[in-house]
């Protein structure tokens, strides 16, 4: 607040002016999903280094529609972790808890979704490595043809539709394992990196040209839904 000559101007700092997109899958979403087994692959995540010091505005997911054949997700898990070391992250520090109730009428079913996260003030600090990682769960109608009910639910971005080639960032690991694999080593995915974007604080924020981005968890009610 300044005043000058009896006039008050009132300065608010916007946390989303400035800001950048951490990100890996230079060919967007492609539709291509690995399924989600037990044991061997729950979590998924993307290791990144911060640019600079900046507040971290949300996590950016891509959710299947309420019409998959293969996937319904109805609640997500998100956990931030500081450090690398060893072949793996070294710091739980955040986890984030929400659920997906999407409202087809209000043509809001899947896609990408931002998961806002900026009142939970959480700074990356510039050159500093991070791990973010994503747990989905969810069900599906059991089949003959998917008789374990997977959920096919982890998305990501093998350069079928652009000369994306993996960076070697992108890490899968199974529930209750202490081994993070990377995402390239599966013959299928030698190209992959997961719809996983972490964006800072900053102009445009959450703002990618020529693609829509739907808000997700704005109103910070724990739940990704048509009020958003």
């Amino acid at each position: 607040i300044q005043e000058e000559d009896g006039i008050i101007n009132l300065i608010v700092n916007n946390r989303n002016v400035q800001g950048q997109i951490l990100a890996y899958d230079e060919g967007n979403y492609e539709a291509i999903a690995f399924p989600k087994i037990e044991n061997v692959l729950d979590w998924i995540g993307i290791r990144i280094t911060s640019p600079t010091t900046s507040l971290l505005s949300g996590i950016e997911i891509v959710f299947p529609p309420t019409s998959s054949l293969v996937s319904n997700v109805t609640d997500y898990t998100i956990n931030l972790w500081k450090g690398w070391s060893a072949d793996k992250p070294q710091r739980l520090f955040y986890t984030y808890y929400g659920n997906v109730q999407w409202n087809p009428e209000n043509l809001r079913d899947g896609g990408w979704a931002h998961i806002s996260l900026i009142d939970a003030n959480i700074i990356f600090n510039s050159g500093e490595e991070y791990y973010i990682e994503i747990n989905y769960s969810g069900s599906v109608p059991i089949t003959a043809s998917n008789p374990a009910g997977t959920n096919y639910t982890y998305f990501f971005d093998q350069g079928i539709y652009s000369n994306n080639i993996a960076h070697g960032m992108s890490y899968y690991r199974g529930g209750s394992q202490d081994v993070w694999n990377l995402l390239l080593s599966q013959t299928n995915a030698v190209n992959g990196d997961w719809n996983i974007r972490a964006v800072l604080s900053g102009q445009n924020c959450g703002l990618i040209q020529n693609r829509e981005i739907w808000p997700g968890d704005t109103d910070e009610s724990g739940t990704v839904d048509e009020n958003d």
